[in-house]
């Protein structure tokens, strides 16, 4: 179980990572 549970983590985290960079990028291309 607890590798599935680390997975999973990882898996949110880079999820997460990705919507904040598109989420920063947003903000840059909308100042410009």
């Amino acid at each position: 179980y607890r590798n599935v549970i680390e997975e999973a983590e990882i898996a949110g985290f880079e999820a997460g990572a990705s919507l904040l960079r598109d989420a920063m990028a947003g903000r840059n291309s909308d100042r410009q």
